[in-house]
């Protein structure tokens, strides 16, 4: 049994080691920046096969989207499982009806206020204008930021973003590099054909 003296040592040397950790931390260093500044409302850039908008900002380490269906588009435009950096959504118009999780296990209409917050490399995916095929909207951020949409000054949306929506049945999953290597992930036991057939209680 350890004698309170030696507990005393233990002590002292473990809290030398937190200061030592503490002391050895570097300190935020200053860094230059930009503010910047997009109208979302406007210049949404169109993917194929129509209907489908979409206009994104990076800041530093992160990334704000929004998305957009028109009115008579959205349930039916393709749609694929997606895996990629924590996100956080918010419908400010219509209804998405999202599934997400490994299994499947959340699946929910989100409508206008109703927001999400999708966890990294978790399997999601989201059918716009559910309620009613109506115009709708929802504003995501990503935590980290989303290289694969290429620079926020482009005209045209990138091949990665296009691909997504260009559903073709043998594409399997749209994941980020990153999601794509990671291992020991459990296996995907949904289908975009589940979330289709939900029926809301």
């Amino acid at each position: 049994m350890m004698s309170l003296k030696h507990c005393g040592l233990v002590l002292t040397a473990l809290s030398l080691f937190a200061l030592t950790a503490a002391e050895a931390a570097e300190p935020l260093v200053f860094e230059e920046y930009e503010l910047k500044s997009k109208n979302f409302e406007t210049d949404l850039m169109e993917s194929p096969p129509g209907g489908f908008f979409v206009k994104f900002q990076h800041g530093p380490n992160s990334t704000m989207a929004v998305y957009k269906t028109a009115e008579g588009k959205g349930r039916s435009l393709p749609v694929r499982i997606n895996r990629h950096n924590e996100e956080t959504g918010l419908v400010t118009r219509g209804s998405v009806l999202f599934k997400a999780g490994y299994a499947g296990e959340f699946t929910k209409v989100l409508r206008v206020g109703d927001t999400i917050v999708i966890p990294r490399c978790v399997p999601h995916s989201g059918i716009f204008g559910w309620d009613n095929n109506e115009e709708t909207v929802l504003q995501t951020t990503f935590t980290e930021k989303y290289v694969e949409y290429g620079p926020d000054t482009a005209t045209e949306l990138p091949k990665e973003f296009t691909a997504k929506i260009v559903f073709d049945p043998d594409s399997g999953v749209a994941a980020s590099k990153e999601c794509a290597a990671m291992t020991g992930a459990p296996e995907i036991t949904w289908t975009i054909g589940d979330m289709k057939a939900f029926k809301e209680e």
